[in-house]
């Protein structure tokens, strides 16, 4: 708190008066400078702390997506071997071949955003790097659709999991089991196959932000989550 002392001796003039509230004055702006400018500072290093918690974290979703990416890659593979399989079929019934390949169970781990949401709705967001702010708002983008096309992915992969376990026996019992079959493969890997290139354009943009490079994406080039079905 700012105490103000009255003076020690009577003010007898007008000028006295005056002086006295100018010193007043002075001495109040110099504290309210001086204050301002520790905030200042004490938001400067808060935004530098949250900067290198932002870097650790791209740093750490590095890993996250080449092991999603991995992860598509095994199931569009064993889903294109069963697709060749069943599109070659001619055979159906008991003596149909059972040679369809598991599809390997398909985890999605997003990658982590809460050091870039801190920054985001903090009200250090005027201070922070302005580069560093528009490469994340463009990471931000592609990790919204690689949300939206994992649970798009995973009802695909519901109703192939619903349609495989009707199934009584591993034979292909009839031509519409098989084109059954091709369809709900055939969805799933599309949605696969979508949620891989979504994480490889992440991992572009999330290195070039690393890398402290400007991105200047179209808007069209960051693929929008579709709502049709």
């Amino acid at each position: 708190m700012l105490e103000v002392h009255p003076p020690h001796h009577p003010t007898r003039t007008w000028g006295d008066f005056f002086i006295h509230i100018a010193t007043i004055v002075i001495g109040l702006l110099i504290a309210i400078a001086l204050e301002q400018t520790v905030e200042h500072l004490h938001h400067r290093h808060q935004a530098t702390e949250m900067a290198e918690k932002l870097r650790d974290e791209s740093l750490a979703n590095r890993r996250v997506v080449e092991f999603n990416i991995a992860n598509c890659d095994q199931a569009i593979s064993a889903i294109g071997q069963d697709m060749r399989t069943l599109e070659n079929m001619k055979v159906f019934g008991e003596h149909a071949p059972s040679v369809l390949l598991p599809v390997p169970q398909t985890i999605t781990y997003y990658p982590s955003d809460s050091a870039w949401l801190t920054i985001r709705d903090s009200a250090l967001l005027p201070i922070v790097d302005k580069t560093l702010v528009r490469n994340y708002w463009a990471v931000d983008a592609v990790q919204a659709s690689i949300v939206f096309t994992s649970q798009e992915s995973w009802n695909s992969r519901v109703q192939l999991d619903a349609l495989l376990n009707m199934r009584t026996t591993q034979q292909i019992a009839s031509a519409q089991e098989r084109d059954a079959l091709l369809l709900a493969l055939s969805n799933f890997r599309e949605q696969q196959i979508r949620l891989r290139g979504q994480m490889a354009q992440f991992n572009t943009f999330n290195n070039a932000a690393l890398a402290g490079q400007r991105l200047t994406p179209d808007p069209g080039s960051i693929e929008q989550p579709s709502r049709t079905h």
